[in-house]
């Protein structure tokens, strides 16, 4: 009697936890499914329909069919392929590896380089501006600063014209009215005097 042993089978298994990322995946194999209100998962097999529970493992084998395979079951059966693991993480460690090669390098300084340059540009910009409105800004102040200057100056020497004018005015009034005064003494002693000579004719005449 010949012996035999069985050969080593690699297939695609995804442990259903009744999670969204666990039914992606199932899409992603191309597998057609339904859920049941009790969160099962029903798929249909080539011997029929066949339902699983949360836990369970849903397997493609290399013909693209798909089973359902319990968790003690699919533990005791199968285990991780270690080998293509390994090989993924190296692939993933040359691709880390690969973004530091100097091409890489001597593009990001590029980049970094080119930020800066416009960067650069932008503040020599920005100067050049500021170097054009800042005279522009400074005269508009100078203007309204000196327009406020002349408006204080005029309006205080308005008003101390004002207080001058007032002051001559009642100098003059007062001036005035003491003329005006003594001009009434003169003409009240003038009368005076010439009734008095008149009074004293009378008297001589009688």
């Amino acid at each position: 009697m010949q012996k035999f042993i069985k050969k080593k089978i690699k297939v695609q298994a995804v442990q259903y936890d009744g999670m969204p990322e666990s039914l992606e995946e199932l899409v992603a194999l191309g597998l057609e499914y339904r859920l049941g209100e009790d969160s099962s998962i029903t798929i249909v097999t080539p011997r029929g329909e066949v339902t699983g529970e949360i836990g369970d493992y849903i397997l493609m084998s290399v013909t693209g069919d798909f089973e359902i395979c319990n968790q003690d079951k699919f533990q005791k059966l199968y285990s991780e392929d270690v080998e293509n693991t390994n090989d993924e993480t190296e692939k993933e460690k040359t691709d880390d590896n690969s973004e530091n090669t100097p091409g890489l390098i001597r593009a990001k300084l590029i980049k970094k380089m080119n930020i800066q340059d416009w960067i650069q540009i932008v503040a020599s910009f920005l100067d050049v501006l500021m170097l054009l409105i800042f005279p522009f800004v400074l005269d508009v102040m100078m203007q309204r600063s000196i327009k406020t200057t002349v408006e204080f100056i005029y309006k205080d020497e308005i008003q101390r014209e004002s207080v001058l004018l007032l002051e001559k005015t009642k100098t003059e009034s007062l001036q005035i009215i003491e003329q005006a005064k003594k001009e009434a003494v003169i003409e009240a002693d003038e009368a005076f005097r010439k009734e008095m000579e008149r009074l004293t004719n009378e008297r001589v005449k009688k």
